[in-house]
Order: C-alpha cells, then structure tokens, then sequence
C-alpha cells in the first residue's frame, strides 16, 4: 500500500512539474527578432509563425504567375492547402461588387505585419476569398472584422 501511495505521489509530483513548466513559458516573451520583408516561400509559410508569413505577404499578395495573372488567383482549394496550409480560421464574407451581392467563404492566415508607420508589428489576417465555385477570387492583407465581413474586390 505504501508502494503505491509513493507511486502515485511521484506521478502526481511529475504531472505538476510539467504543468508548471508548461504555465512558466507563457510568462516568457516571445522571441524578438527584426522584421525582414522577405520572397514568399511555400515550406517557410507552413512551417512559419505569423512573423516569418508576415514577412512573405506583400510578396505573395501580389506575386504574378508565368501568364502574369495573380499568383493566387484561380488556385482551388486542394491546391492553396499545399502551397499555404490549413488556414487558422474558415469563415464567410459578403461582397458588393457589380454583379450583386454574394456570400463568400473565406480563409484567414494570421500574420504580423509591420506598420510603416511606426515600425511596429501588428496582427492582420491574409484573407483568401473562395468563389462558390471553390476557387480563390480575392485576396488581401487586413484586419479580418467578424461584425463587418463584408469586402469590396480589388481593381486592377
């Protein structure tokens, strides 16, 4: 019996070790590193914290492809998922363009961009719009707002 109540003791005693362990890092400032504006890379954005998907968004926002289209657009579901990953959310969006108004599903990548105008970083979502076709229609960099979903297409 005494065996056993040291046993579970002990568990008990590693149990609260890695708890407390786990609870002192949160304490701990996240890693400052200098805010770089980098290429977009594929394998960095997956692998990436919201800092290091930050640095790549402008270039992957308006990255052309060889027939000089948006890097992203038409791309489909299956094929954003390899080359971004799972989003961090999935939601809808409306937008008012000139063909009415439509319910679009939207994912959101969190990122930390900077604002030039005080060199501080700030968290922002890469919104990618989806038409109901399931192919991306829209994309850009802002603060996703779940009151006001709505969004206006990029011209040009």
């Amino acid at each position: 019996m005494q065996s056993k109540l040291i046993k579970i003791s002990f568990g008990v005693l590693i149990f609260s070790f890695l708890f407390s362990c786990a609870s002192v890092k949160k304490l701990i400032p996240k890693e400052i590193r200098p805010y770089q504006e980098k290429k977009f890379d594929s394998k960095l954005w997956i692998d990436g914290d919201a800092q290091t998907r930050g640095e790549m968004a402008k270039d992957l926002l308006w990255k052309k492809s060889p027939s000089e289209g948006y890097f992203l657009s038409g791309k489909t579901e299956t094929e954003i998922l390899t080359i971004l990953g799972e989003p961090s959310r999935k939601t809808r969006g409306k937008c008012c363009g000139a063909g009415g108004t439509s319910d679009d599903e939207v994912w959101l990548y969190n990122i930390e961009v900077e604002d030039s105008s005080n060199s501080k970083t700030e968290i922002k979502q890469f919104q990618l719009y989806f038409t109901p076709g399931g192919k991306v229609d829209e994309t850009r960099i802002e603060l996703w707002d779940d009151k006001n979903p709505d969004y206006f297409p990029r011209i040009g």
